[in-house]
């Protein structure tokens, strides 16, 4: 079960955020002496004499006749207010919470508005009832109360009749103990604590890019205000959220659930365009939310293309080490929602690319060339498209960061590079590669022994590390393992070509990588680069690929070594692969494929990570 939700409500500038600050002990909401600073609804976990719960700041609330009148006034002068999404907001965390402090101001002393939100809070609660869902606990935090006497000033509130009234100074802190202990007996028992211990991931970008969009569209609720107008959401929103994917396990396709934290964040502008007071605080809240993420998912507005404000926010991401990745949102802008459709029905899962998304993609890795590891994702928040897969690829890029390569391999993968590449000379001396080993993780670290390490160009270092990438890459997120067929089969798309540099040549020899796994007796490689796909076939034992390749895929070879080549994009193929293993289920010449004597072994690899030290 989730953690008790706490609300702060009450009408505009009575001291919300200061008391939600004061609790939560760092500066989380911004606060400003404007009334309607706080637009969205800002939480974070407490915790009091051993109870934890989740408490939530919200806007201000205000009378649908004072809304009104604000809107008028906003449209008049051309600019735009957001007094009814505020209180949306503020309305849906009543629904939701356990206990409500309805906070108010012990200077000001009761008045006609905050009257009018405790029939909201009335009203809302009635209709809680009517759907057999649990009322909340009312207390009146009396704020401001460092200039009154223990009493002064708050006796008046109790003419609410929504319960206790508790003096209190979020600047001072003053009576703050004494709401936490009424807030702690009035949660709600038998909610045990979830401890934190997701994966946290944040959202980030220029303004209006369309984070508050993307971020609705994975959450599944409008939680956050979205608006065109740059700069709406302020603070760093954290929601817990559990999902869903499908994989492929021993018996079949699985149903896998995971918990992550999802950070919203505010637009970062260009450094001398950042206004001072709130918009400064929102943009260093970004930055901090970033530092405390596991995953930083960069996005950019297809339409303006990767700009200068784009390259800084990713440096910053590389600065932190972070795992990222990078989505490329509003494509809906640039291809039609049919032919979107049509690809997301055919080629779902294999990172198919179209022209324009190819060529987009060169932009990326082009403006973007010091960070080659982040995947990029082409989505669009409006549609739902491909947005499916942000957490996914969030996760992968995470592992990756614990995941170990054995010194074998990673040898294996030093030596096939330097047979395709020879280290370049310098001064009629010659590098030499004695060993390779990793030796850390969080980020990855590796050493590899040299005969002189001056002897290392930054360009043969960068081609190691795209070596490493790739085949990590390949091996961990393009390979599937046919238990049923003892077969392994890797897809390779052009997405995968353009981010890892990868030449003609550079993919010989991965088709054998599969064939070290326990068990298979067949592997096989698609890669997408030409017009047509490029196969290669590889087998162990009384396996005819030789065969395989001529009746199925156009090309022939070796008994166990074989290529060809076929029409139709990487899903197509690797279904026609499928159903080629299906149909020669009997075919004398692979039935070892069908021996289920071996225990089953898939081997992760690591996508290691990029670090300025080497």
């Amino acid at each position: 079960m989730s953690k008790a939700l706490v609300a702060l409500v009450g009408r505009p500038n009575v001291g919300k955020s200061t008391l939600f600050n004061r609790i939560v002990g760092e500066r989380m909401s911004v606060v400003d002496d404007r009334p309607g600073t706080t637009r969205d609804r800002i939480q974070a976990s407490v915790e009091w004499n051993g109870v934890g719960f989740t408490l939530v700041d919200t806007g201000g609330i205000e009378p649908l006749e004072t809304l009104r009148n604000k809107e008028k006034k906003a449209m008049a002068e051309g600019s735009q207010d957001f007094v009814f999404e505020i209180r949306e907001q503020a309305e849906m965390a009543i629904a939701e919470a356990d206990v409500l402090v309805f906070t108010t101001d012990a200077q000001v002393g009761l008045t006609g508005a905050d009257s009018a939100v405790a029939e909201i809070i009335r009203k809302l609660m009635g209709q809680r009832q009517t759907i057999g869902k649990s009322v909340p606990t009312v207390i009146v935090a009396a704020s401001k109360a460092e200039a009154q006497g223990p009493k002064t000033g708050s006796m008046e509130f109790y003419a609410l009749g929504l319960g206790e009234v508790l003096p209190t100074s979020g600047i001072h802190g003053d009576g703050v103990g004494d709401l936490l202990d009424a807030i702690v007996n009035a949660i709600p028992k038998n909610e045990p604590d979830v401890p934190d211990e997701t994966v946290k991931i944040a959202l980030v970008g220029r303004p209006n890019v369309g984070k508050s969009s993307m971020f609705n569209r994975l959450i599944g609720e409008p939680r956050v205000i979205v608006s065109p107008v740059a700069g709406t959401t302020r603070d760093a929103i954290d929601t817990l959220i559990e999902f869903k994917e499908t994989v492929r396990g021993v018996d079949g396709d699985e149903e896998v659930h995971h918990k992550v934290t999802l950070i919203d964040t505010a637009g970062i502008r260009k450094r001398g365009t950042i206004e001072p007071g709130v918009e400064k605080y929102s943009v260093l809240r970004a930055f901090k939310a970033m530092e405390r993420a596991d995953v930083v998912v960069l996005l950019l507005d297809v339409k303006d293309g990767i700009i200068a404000q784009d390259e800084h926010i990713a440096g910053y991401i590389q600065d932190e080490n972070k795992s990222a990745i990078v989505c490329v949102n509003k494509w809906d802008e640039v291809e039609s929602p049919e032919k979107i459709d049509r690809i997301a029905k055919h080629v779902e899962g294999y990172g198919y690319l179209t022209q324009k998304m190819a060529e987009f993609l060169q932009v990326v890795q082009g403006r973007l060339n010091f960070m080659p590891y982040m995947p990029t994702l082409f989505t669009s928040a409006k549609l739902g498209f491909r947005t499916e897969q942000v957490f996914p690829t969030a996760l992968r890029a995470f592992e990756s960061r614990s995941m170990r390569i054995p010194n074998s391999d990673v040898n294996r993968i030093l030596r096939e590079a330097m047979e395709k590449h020879a280290p370049p000379s310098k001064g009629g001396r010659f590098l030499k590669f004695y060993f390779g080993s990793q030796v850390g993780v969080n980020p990855p670290h590796f050493v590899f022994q040299v005969n002189d390490p001056k002897l290392v160009h930054f360009s043969y270092k960068r081609f190691l590390e795209n070596r490493l990438r790739f085949i990590g890459h390949v091996l961990t997120n393009r390979m599937e393992v046919l238990y049923e067929y003892n077969t392994a089969i890797i897809a390779v798309t052009k997405a995968d070509l353009l981010r890892y540099d990868i030449k003609t040549g550079d993919t010989e020899g991965l088709v054998n990588y599969p064939l070290t796994i326990q068990g298979i007796k067949m592997a096989a490689i698609v890669i997408d680069r030409d017009e047509e796909r490029k196969w290669s076939f590889r087998s162990k034992g009384n396996v005819d690929v030789n065969t395989f390749a001529r009746k199925y895929f156009n090309g022939g070879g070796h008994f166990n070594a074989s290529g060809g080549r076929m029409p139709g994009n990487p899903a197509k193929n690797v279904e026609l692969f499928k159903q080629a293993l299906k149909e020669n289920q009997n075919f004398v010449s692979i039935k070892l494929l069908f021996d289920w004597s071996w225990f089953p072994v898939i081997i992760f690899w690591l996508k290691p990570h990029n670090t300025r030290e080497g």
